[in-house]
């Protein structure tokens, strides 16, 4: 089951689709927006809290 939802972290991630919850349009595209440019700084904590044994 970890395997399942780490792949699923990972791909909402690389994908930048929304996972669960909602926000609005605005705040949603500043998110976004910010995810989009930093994607290898969430990759590198992601990976860093989540350590491949």
């Amino acid at each position: 089951m970890r395997v399942r939802i780490i792949e699923l972290r990972l791909k909402v991630i690389e994908t930048l689709e929304t996972y669960a919850g909602k926000l609005p349009k605005v705040q949603k595209r500043k998110v976004l927006d910010w995810a989009a440019k930093n994607r290898q700084f969430l990759l590198q904590i992601f990976n860093t809290l989540n350590p491949r044994s």
